[in-house]
């Protein structure tokens, strides 16, 4: 049993997976999934064209992420029942908290998500997302510093934070780095058309605003230590990708609804048609390094 796991996954493995890893990844999916399906109930947005954005970046981006996935996916229910209160306001709004603590408990990574989910609950002028950025080149020093110092003298060096580093300082192929590359370029530009349409007019309901707001922090957040890593001289695309990853359910519902509303629709098809691509390349890239003895 791998000592960087937490404990509810070493519990699911050693209870209900008998040992195999498949099983408790099918377990972790389900999971994932039944926390999707009652996000996308509670937001309304349980659709097919949901369904069908949902799938392709499962199947395109995250699938191999599945303590990240499921972490995140009970975080957004939880942000979701703060976005949607139900009648009983009260007890949604303790139900949604609830289950943000929960998700903390299935991957330590999400932690810093938790307050970009609550600040971007609270009513946002849409000029301030563009101001939010400007932070970025003021935090990357600071985070850098701190980071370096972390891994310098931290007695977790053969710890979780390391293991990733180490992960990165490997070999890279190509084709990861082209696959990182689609993954990068179809979540940014989901996000920018979003927000972009939110900047030429003010009509987009407040769980789409929720959206790009929480989307816009997760981003800063994955910039700030993709850059930091970077100026230190580690590599950054294997632990900045794990808070990328955090954005994907976000966008699911950015995309659904813009191109429900026929906005953009020739830019998103292209995204869309990017993920798909993505997909396909995935599969033969891991059928190449099969044949090859290596994984991916």
């Amino acid at each position: 049993m791998e000592s960087h796991m937490e404990t509810i996954h070493v519990f699911i493995m050693g209870t209900f997976s008998f040992g195999f890893n498949i099983i408790w990844r099918l377990i972790i999916w389900s999971l994932q999934l039944l926390f999707i399906y009652l996000s996308f109930r509670r937001l309304k947005m349980d659709n097919l064209l949901t369904w069908v954005t949902y799938t392709i970046l499962f199947c395109a981006y995250y699938s191999s992420l599945g303590r990240v996935g499921l972490a995140s996916s009970i975080q957004f229910y939880g942000l979701s029942c703060l976005i949607m209160l139900g009648k009983r306001k009260f007890l949604s709004f303790c139900n949604g908290l609830i289950w943000i603590a929960i998700s903390l408990f299935f991957h330590k990574s999400v932690f810093i998500t938790v307050l970009p989910a609550l600040i971007a609950l609270v009513p946002q002028k849409k000029y301030f997302i563009l101001f939010y950025f400007l932070f970025i080149p003021l935090l990357v020093p600071v985070f850098q510093y701190y980071l370096a110092d972390y891994l310098l003298n931290s007695s977790d060096v053969n710890g979780s934070v390391m293991r990733y580093v180490n992960e990165e300082t490997e070999a890279r192929g190509i084709g990861i780095q082209m696959f990182n590359y689609i993954f990068r370029v179809t979540l940014f530009g989901t996000y920018f058309t979003s927000l972009y349409e939110w900047l030429r007019g003010d009509y987009l309901p407040r769980f789409i605003k929720v959206m790009i707001v929480y989307t816009t922090f997760i981003l800063m957040i994955y910039l700030i230590i993709y850059l930091s890593l970077t100026f230190i001289g580690i590599g950054s695309s294997d632990i900045a990708t794990r808070v990328l990853i955090m954005a994907t359910f976000p966008n699911v519902i950015l995309y659904s609804y813009l191109f429900s509303e026929k906005k953009h629709t020739i830019i998103l098809g292209l995204l869309g048609l990017l993920s798909i691509i993505a997909i396909n390349y995935r599969i033969f890239y891991a059928y190449y390094l099969y044949n090859l003895g290596v994984g991916i």
